[in-house]
């Protein structure tokens, strides 16, 4: 009788490199891939039972076994009923940069006929592969929601270890990777409406407009300010200890849009007033009293530093209605 070869400990070693890739209880695919198909009744044979791709299901599944996971993507498909599910369209994302696929065209070309992207994508053997252009679609969606980048962001963070472990199996191509992080989101409505109101709030702030998006720092120093606008004894010192910030440090802030603390309250103060002259609601209060109540010594210094600023004096805005009024930034 044969003896039988000894282990050595170099095999040892070869094999603790390697996570397991399943478990020892039989568990079959989420996706009903081969229900009533005779040729592959089971999902090992097909792929092999120590197939890395096995372990990469595995991760996928436990990802998108959150909660969070789970109640954003049904929320998802809910808004947009062109797809019956989401899922096998984020995996047909995951398997490009996984095999270095960098054309949609291509993935498609071998979701019909491979079956190892068939099974990871949940697709059975009659199924038919979806368009390129519902792919592009789905994966413009993904990436115009902040939880859809995350999510994909979180799934390819964790495949990529993977993939670097079994090079014979995966070549993990970064670039498509970027590319898909550096594809700047379709706005929603309510971005938009977001954006609008924080350009009027820095062109009341008398911030220069610039190309870029706004300062978030900036912004929310500015929401503090407006919190507080009719707050007596509002000044750089107190700003800074509200919004956490060292003076030095709030003060570089306002430098580098050329403006003061005191000339930004100043600025926002005097838009503030501005909004309530044009206002029908408040015709009847007196000019000095809005000018007192919105922290401005008295009506003279406030007229004065109006016509600076627009110019046009308080009284005429109100009569003549001389200024054009913006949407409201409030």
């Amino acid at each position: 009788m044969p003896e039988a070869s000894p282990v050595t400990t170099r095999d040892t070693d070869r094999a603790a490199t390697r996570p397991p890739l399943r478990d020892s209880s039989p568990v079959r695919h989420p996706f009903p891939l081969m229900a009533g198909d005779t040729l592959f009744p089971d999902d090992r044979p097909l792929l092999g039972r120590e197939h890395p791709l096995h372990l990469v299901d595995r991760v996928v599944r436990d990802c998108l076994g959150e909660p969070a996971a789970q109640q954003w993507l049904a929320a998802f498909e809910a808004a947009d009923d062109c797809a019956p599910t989401a899922e096998p369209f984020l995996r047909g994302l995951l398997l490009q940069p996984l095999y270095a696929i960098d054309c949609d065209r291509r993935l498609l070309e071998q979701l019909r006929y491979d079956l190892r992207f068939r099974w990871f994508t949940g697709l059975s053997l009659g199924a038919p592969v979806w368009s390129s252009t519902a792919h592009a679609a789905f994966r413009e969606r993904l990436l115009a929601a902040v939880e859809g980048r995350q999510l994909l962001d979180d799934l390819l963070r964790s495949l990529r270890p993977i993939a670097r472990t079994w090079p014979e199996q995966f070549r993990f191509d970064e670039a498509i990777r970027d590319r898909w992080q550096q594809l700047r989101p379709a706005p929603r409505q309510q971005d938009l409406q977001t954006e609008q109101r924080h350009r009027q709030l820095l062109r009341a702030a008398g911030v220069p407009d610039g190309d870029g998006p706004p300062d978030g720092r900036l912004l929310r120093v500015l929401e503090l300010i407006l919190t507080r606008i009719g707050a007596p004894g509002l000044n750089g010192d107190r700003l800074a200890a509200d919004v956490g910030m060292s003076r030095r440090a709030l003060f570089y802030l306002f430098d580098a849009h050329g403006l003061t603390p005191a000339a930004v309250i100043r600025n926002l103060r005097l838009e503030h007033c501005r909004q309530l002259l044009r206002d029908a609601h408040h015709s009847q209060r007196k000019i000095a009293t809005i000018a007192l109540d919105y922290g401005f010594g008295n009506a003279s210094s406030f007229s004065r530093s109006f016509k600076q600023r627009y110019g046009v004096g308080p009284r005429q805005c109100r009569t003549h209605a001389a200024i054009e009024t913006p949407a409201a930034w409030r």
